[in-house]
């Protein structure tokens, strides 16, 4: 006959695995003040312990691996492309203040004329009054505007002896010669006379050489012839 277990060998027996089944507290920052948590061992060793095998993965550094191609060596799907700098042949130059094209600068023409030589009446010439005077000069566009029909030759000083006071300028494309012509009429009276002439813009600004005209009217002499009467002598009768 088996005897019965007395009460004291109970409650040992419950205190007993009331210790064993009870799981162990670690003490916190919290729980003990004053004392502070060192990490011992080296992260690699300790990230072993607190994350499942296989679930670690590379640190992210910041470039990109290649991305996986398929046979043909195109990018395979679900990849995306890698889309490089613009360089600056392919970036047009860009105003700051508008984000449009910048126009690219241009200088406006200039006008230019120089005097080549005397075609007609070298200086000096004599005229009788009234005589037709017909003046040419030779000049070359050394501007960078060729002269259309708004350009004019002008009388800038001295006598028009009867031509207009401006006249249309011979067109001319730069670096080309041309002949600028005046039709004058010798004055009435005689002496020195000079005329001065210059190109003229569309903009009615003068330029270039300026162009002479100098003769001398005279009066020529000329000879006149009368008949004298001469004697006859009559015949005797």
């Amino acid at each position: 006959m088996r005897s019965r277990p007395s009460h004291a060998a109970l409650l040992a027996a419950a205190l007993w695995l009331a210790a064993c089944s009870s799981p162990s507290v670690s003490p916190t920052p919290s729980d003990t003040p004053g004392v502070a948590l060192t990490q011992v061992g080296a992260p690699s060793q300790i990230a072993s312990f607190d994350t499942p095998a296989g679930a670690l993965t590379p640190a992210d550094t910041g470039t990109p691996g290649p991305a996986p191609t398929d046979a043909s060596g195109q990018p395979g799907p679900g990849t995306t492309p890698t889309l490089s700098a613009p360089t600056a042949s392919d970036t047009p130059a860009l105003s700051l203040a508008t984000g449009t094209p910048s126009p690219t600068p241009g200088g406006a023409c200039t006008n230019n004329a120089r005097f080549v030589a005397d075609v007609t009446v070298p200086d000096g010439t004599q005229f009788q009054p009234g005589q037709p005077i017909d003046k040419q000069w030779r000049v070359r566009n050394i501007g960078t505007c060729d002269w259309g029909p708004d350009y004019r030759l002008v009388l800038v000083s001295g006598n028009a002896m009867g031509a207009p006071s401006e006249i249309a300028l011979y067109p001319a494309k730069n670096g080309d010669e041309a002949i600028l012509e005046v039709n004058m009429v010798a004055p009435a009276q005689p002496g020195a006379y000079t005329g001065r002439w210059q190109a003229r813009s569309p903009t009615a600004k003068l330029f270039g050489d300026r162009v002479f005209v100098t003769i001398d009217v005279v009066i020529t002499a000329t000879a006149t012839f009368t008949p004298t009467a001469t004697a006859t002598a009559k015949p005797k009768h």
